[in-house]
């Protein structure tokens, strides 16, 4: 199902990415998807190819994160929201509400990541 998406991935509007990953990462059921969507992330990352639209893009991605209930899913997020460069966005998580688990795998990504260090600090 993931490999028609794909395909037919000029046709959908960028929304439909932005609405369906945090949706589908929220999800404990859907594993092979998930993988399927991780493993197409380079032809996701090109429907989303100047600056604001890859902001909404990583936005989703951070989203997804932390709905996701899996910290091997939260961290292969978070690597890929390190690729598209993230960092800006990852600024914004202390109004997400993380847990623990979710400011793990951003800090094992961006470990630099002030914002992360800060969140940490405050929840031990």
């Amino acid at each position: 199902m993931w490999a028609q998406i794909i395909a037919n991935s000029r046709d959908l509007q960028k929304g439909f990415f932005v609405e369906l990953l945090p949706k589908l990462f929220g999800e404990q059921n859907v594993q092979t998807l998930q993988a399927d969507i991780l493993a197409s992330v380079n032809a996701i990352n090109s429907r989303f190819a100047d600056r604001d639209d890859r902001r909404e893009l990583n936005k989703a991605i951070l989203s997804a994160l932390l709905q996701s209930p899996s910290e091997k899913m939260k961290f292969s997020l978070a690597k890929w929201l390190s690729r598209n460069g993230g960092g800006g966005v990852v600024k914004s998580v202390g109004s997400m509400n993380p847990s623990m688990e979710d400011l793990k795998a951003l800090k094992e990504v961006f470990p630099s990541s002030k914002t992360v260090k800060e969140l940490i600090k405050k929840a031990e």
